[in-house]
């Protein structure tokens, strides 16, 4: 049998627990992102595509990461097949380990990542000059090796997975004991007999 203590504490747990994993199931605004010191002549040697341009444009895409599309006009081609104009794929920024906007001519070191192009603030971005001082440059393409329309697919959520699982859970436990609190209710006679 269940006591009045027993009840009390479980209709005040089930929401505080409902809450809590609802809490824990929502991403957080800013995630940590660190990186150690890398030499541009390093991460230009390890990287798939090399070159210099202007950022012209950002679409921002429902996705997980990378969920940034940024276009740039390519002024110069240091490496890999590089087209005139070239989309890649970062984060927001803030904490992800995206690329903010950026202004005027930017050297950028980009890494293949599946079929699309990719940067991150660990080591992508360089000064346009410290880029020509390593490679020479190379004749740009006509078309780009890999995706570079952004799309508007993936993941909407993708936490949203774990969110339902817990919820589901937590709905479950709260059926359970409710059934047993109605059950047990009737001044100490139970219909379980």
């Amino acid at each position: 049998m269940i006591t009045t203590t027993a009840r009390i504490l479980a209709r005040s747990v089930t929401p505080a627990l409902l809450a809590s994993i609802l809490l824990l199931s929502f991403p957080g605004e800013a995630r940590a992102c660190s990186c150690a010191q890398v030499a541009t002549a390093e991460v230009v040697g390890s990287s798939d595509l090399v070159f210099v341009g202007e950022e012209i444009g950002r679409v921002e895409t429902r996705q997980a990461w990378p969920a940034v599309a940024v276009t740039f006009a390519v002024a110069e081609a240091y490496k890999g097949d590089v087209a005139s104009e070239m989309t890649v794929w970062t984060g927001h920024g803030g904490g992800d380990c995206g690329v903010g906007p950026t202004t005027g001519l930017v050297g950028i070191a980009a890494y293949v990542d599946g079929d699309r192009v990719s940067i991150n603030i660990c080591g992508s971005l360089h000064g346009p000059g410290a880029i020509a001082a390593l490679l020479d440059p190379i004749e740009i393409v006509d078309a780009a090796p890999v995706d570079t329309a952004p799309d508007d697919g993936g993941l909407v959520v993708p936490w949203l997975v774990p969110a339902l699982a817990g919820g589901a859970a937590v709905a479950a436990l709260a059926v359970a004991l409710n059934r047993r609190r109605r059950d047990d209710w009737h001044d100490g006679w139970s219909s379980r007999a």
